[in-house]
């Protein structure tokens, strides 16, 4: 398992026991990036949400069944897909649009899914990285990164200078420079500069 596929009290052979204790945290790391996932392809948070629960509902009623945390990703993910394109079928049906849902199909087939699926696990690699530094970068990071805060309402938020966000914020850039691929710390600069705005 590489240092992404480490979950912080998680533990695949207690969840196959059904210690509700190690599912929690495996939804508690999962779920917002799944979210996002199929809010990508419905373009509905409240439907993106619900999925997303149905799914890991299904995943604890299976839960003896996974000897991997790829297999239990690899079931959440198809089961969101599968999930997500069904609302569309759905809801195509029932407001009776004029375009077929073969055309329509086509947006959504296996090459956007995979896409999706690659932004969702660059967005879990980034998390998992700044959860990893040291506590005053890791709180002025997820402000940034998870919530979209700027600088300056991080400051107000965390009741400090401005200057101790602004180089706090620095620091924990350099560091997880380090620690991400190219592509990754490329798309965390791109989502802070994006909340900077």
């Amino acid at each position: 398992m590489s240092n992404g596929d480490i979950i912080s009290g998680f533990s695949i052979e207690a969840l196959r026991r059904g210690d509700e204790s190690s599912f929690r945290m495996l939804f508690e790391y999962l779920y917002q990036p799944l979210c996002y996932f199929a809010l990508k392809i419905t373009g509905d948070l409240s439907v993106a949400e619900e999925i997303a629960g149905d799914s890991f509902l299904k995943l604890w009623q299976r839960h003896k069944g996974f000897d991997s945390l790829v297999a239990i990703k690899s079931f959440l993910y198809i089961s969101i897909r599968n999930g997500c394109l069904n609302h569309i079928k759905g809801e195509q049906r029932r407001i009776r649009r004029e375009t077929d849902w073969g055309s329509a199909q086509g947006s959504y087939e296996d090459p956007n899914i995979i896409g999706q699926i690659i932004a969702t696990e660059a967005l879990l690699e980034i998390r998992t990285a700044i959860s990893g530094l040291p506590e005053h970068y890791k709180r002025v990071l997820h402000l940034a990164f998870n919530e979209g805060l700027k600088n300056t309402e991080i400051a107000a938020k965390l009741g400090l200078p401005q200057s101790t966000v602004d180089n706090q914020k620095a620091r924990g850039i350099q560091l997880l420079q380090k620690t991400l691929s190219k592509k990754n710390f490329l798309a965390l600069l791109y989502i802070l500069h994006l909340g900077s705005l």
